[in-house]
């Protein structure tokens, strides 16, 4: 199974770039559960929190 630093670019793997995260998330066609999940695990990765505006925004086109 690929971590989360192999599935996003080693640039965005920062917490202060979760700006350009969604965007790049947005941008990847898969499923909105997959975006969710992806978004997910580079929170963890970085130890950024989230919230469910974050989550909406990989799905529904709005940067939080």
């Amino acid at each position: 199974m690929a971590s989360v630093a192999d599935e996003i670019p080693p640039e965005l793997m920062e917490a202060w770039r979760k700006p350009a995260l969604i965007e790049w998330i947005r941008g990847t066609g898969l499923p909105a559960r997959f975006k969710r999940k992806l978004l997910q695990d580079w929170g963890v990765a970085v130890g950024r929190e989230l919230t469910a505006a974050d989550y909406e925004a990989v799905t529904m086109g709005v940067t939080r």
